[in-house]
């Protein structure tokens, strides 16, 4: 078996070296959007930085850059499967964490977030009995590695933006709406139908999802600005 190697999530700067056109931008292109969904990677909704995880990446996209940055490296790079980033999860959080210690190492809903929720937008979010000193000092995306590692030394497997997996949604009905045709893109079959799973919590969701890793699916074509990735990396060592 090969060593396998979980590596940071993917950033824009990561990203840009690929030249990769996403869905979503071929989409705003032809004018295939409307004007309140003309985001992209490149302007998620807030202003990016080279240090932020990317986002507005389909689960296509994503799988597209791990077969480009194969191409570039020696080594197999893909998305985690589910069951490989569970197993991560399960054993990256020590049993018995203090809220103040699990606050210092992720980016969720904290006061920072309900402050500005507040502060901008006239939305009132209570925190949970527990969780009312938590502040990380980010109200929304926060640069990777700005927070403490976790207990297996990764940044943000939970929290922050959540992060694409391989594999379907097995939670129920896998079925989308929309166009059920199967369809080559990018020299893979997308199933447009098929929804994917993400994992992990993100910056504007409580801390309920960043410390239960919830689940949750798009089908693979949807983007949001809470959701990115993280590549797994298959070393070669016979190269």
């Amino acid at each position: 078996m090969k060593p396998l190697v979980f590596l940071t999530k993917i950033g824009p700067e990561n990203w840009s070296r690929s030249g990769y056109l996403t869905g979503r931008e071929k989409a705003i292109r032809s004018g295939n959007v409307n004007e309140e969904d003309r985001y992209s990677w490149r302007e998620p909704g807030y202003a990016i930085k080279d240090e932020y995880p990317v986002s507005m990446i389909d689960w296509h996209d994503a799988r597209a850059y791990c077969r480009w940055l194969s191409k570039e490296d020696s080594n197999y790079y893909r998305l985690p499967t589910l069951e490989e980033w569970e197993y991560v999860a399960s054993i990256s959080v020590p049993e018995g964490e203090s809220n103040e210690d699990f606050g210092r190492k992720v980016n969720f809903a904290d006061m920072s977030y309900i402050k500005w929720l507040k502060e901008f937008h006239g939305k009132t979010l209570k925190p949970e009995k527990g969780w009312e000193n938590i502040d990380d000092g980010f109200a929304g995306v926060a640069p990777v590695g700005s927070l403490q590692p976790d207990k297996m030394g990764l940044y943000d497997l939970r929290g922050n933006v959540f992060e694409w997996v391989d594999g379907e949604d097995l939670s129920g009905d896998s079925k989308g709406e929309g166009d059920e045709l199967e369809r080559l893109w990018e020299g893979e079959i997308v199933e447009w139908h098929v929804r994917r799973p993400f994992r992990g919590g993100a910056y504007c969701f409580s801390e309920y999802d960043s410390k239960n890793a919830s689940i949750a699916s798009l089908t693979g074509h949807e983007v949001r600005d809470y959701v990115g990735f993280r590549v797994l990396c298959e070393i070669d060592e016979d190269k």
